[in-house]
């Protein structure tokens, strides 16, 4: 392990150890006053990576748009790279996306700081998107990778020490794709509000949010499996519903009479029309 990953243990544990001795904070904050308004009473639309219908998704361009057009939460996907520096990007190997051979988790960040976006902008890196936009909305900031416990824990007092050094404790929302790992950064910031993911539905879903851990605030689901049923049993367990991914006014119209907490959109300034004559009409046209 490299010696600046050590380095980011012993500073980032430290953090992380205050942290647990005042579980409090963060509560109240404003990403916790989002939630607790979100559905009440309209959908919150949260800017899914950004505003991809205007700029390449996951850039700064995106999430500024998305600012822009009134969004109060955005989603973004985080990734570590080798040396322990949190960068955005929904892919970890970026062959696909932008023709570069390289994966994340297994390159430096100085390596990664060369890369470029379609629109010319560097790969960013989180730090950098929350120095410039981190207090004008909430962040759902989306750990994509199953990671080993230890590495995990790594990526975990990385994003602490980030959001100590920016006074940005309030005003994130985390996920996860491993239960396991979300389970870990829960022991490591208990106030730090939580989404579970499912891919399941009908009985199957409903059991998956029974069993569900206490300490999640959302539970995400694919918009084609929400029901009046599967909200009810989110409810039920003081959580909210959010569904994904409403790309077009269609999926809009399909969503809104689901009655969801949250959705996320790719176009925020759609969204936001479509949601505001829902609730004008009671029907969206």
């Amino acid at each position: 392990m490299s010696g600046r990953i050590d380095k980011l243990k012993r500073r980032a544990g430290a953090v992380a150890r205050r942290l647990r001795r005042t579980s409090t904070t963060g509560q109240g904050g404003v990403a916790d006053r989002v939630i607790r308004a979100a559905g009440s009473p309209a959908p919150l639309p949260i800017g899914h990576r950004g505003n991809p219908a205007t700029d390449p998704e996951n850039s700064l361009a995106s999430f500024r748009t998305a600012v822009k057009l009134g969004a109060k939460v955005i989603e973004t996907d985080i990734r570590l790279s080798k040396d322990g520096v949190l960068f955005v990007s929904h892919d970890d190997n970026l062959t696909k996306r932008l023709g570069v051979p390289l994966v994340i988790a297994e390159t430096n960040a100085a390596e990664l700081d060369a890369v470029r976006l379609v629109n010319g902008e560097k790969l960013p890196r989180l730090e950098d998107v929350l120095k410039e936009l981190g207090r004008r909305v909430v962040w759902n900031l989306h750990f994509k990778k199953k990671e080993a416990p230890e590495r995990s824990a790594v990526r975990g007092r990385a994003l602490l020490a980030l959001l100590q050094r920016h006074g940005l404790m309030g005003q994130v929302i985390l996920s996860y794709s491993s239960l396991g790992n979300s389970r870990l950064m829960h022991k490591m910031a208990p106030h730090l509000p939580q989404v579970t993911i499912s891919h399941l539905g009908g009985v199957e879903l409903i059991e998956r949010v029974n069993k569900a851990p206490a300490y999640m605030r959302i539970v995400s689901i694919e918009l084609r499996k929400a029901d009046d049923e599967v909200r009810a049993a989110i409810h039920a367990r003081g959580m909210k519903m959010a569904v994904y991914s409403a790309r077009t006014p269609e999926a809009m119209d399909k969503v809104l009479p689901k009655r969801p907490d949250m959705i996320f959109v790719d176009d925020v300034s759609m969204a936001r029309q479509r949601i505001a004559r829902y609730q004008s009409t009671g029907a969206s046209k």
